[in-house]
């Protein structure tokens, strides 16, 4: 659940097709007011454009999503503890239309100690060649 001057939780969905590469789009985890509250994300396929490998980049590979094998779940460069539960990964044809949680920001301090939070969590990932995952 949200908490003020916590930065949201980036993950990292990994997509892998019959190539060496992994193909990657970033997102951030809804905050909520209470625990345990599901939420859903939708993830647009042209999203999956990093493509890596054993801590390689192509900036010329595609994902070839009719060959899709597998997936991967990270957090990456993020301090814990944290929980995520995952109940559904799905392939979808059209952009689904849902609700996300709302939080309230009870002042100006509150919105300014997320976003303080929020730069601090991004710096890092940003350094380490994760400009997406500053969301």
């Amino acid at each position: 659940p949200f908490s003020r001057g916590k930065a949201p939780l980036g993950l990292h969905l990994q997509l892998n097709d019959n190539s060496w590469w992994g193909f990657s789009a970033a997102f951030a985890v809804p905050f909520s007011e209470v625990a345990g509250e599901s939420t859903k994300v939708f993830l647009p396929l042209a999203a999956f454009d990093r493509a890596g490998s054993s801590g390689l980049s192509c900036s010329s590979c595609a994902l070839d999503a009719t060959r899709v094998s597998g997936l991967d779940v990270y957090v990456l460069f993020q301090e814990g503890p944290f929980e995520v539960r995952l109940r559904s990964i799905t392939a979808v044809t059209d952009v689904p239309n849902f609700s996300v949680p709302r939080i309230s920001l009870s002042d100006g301090s509150a919105i300014t100690d997320m976003l303080a939070a929020t730069i601090q969590s991004g710096a890092s990932l940003y350094d380490k060649g994760y400009p997406e995952l500053c969301i």
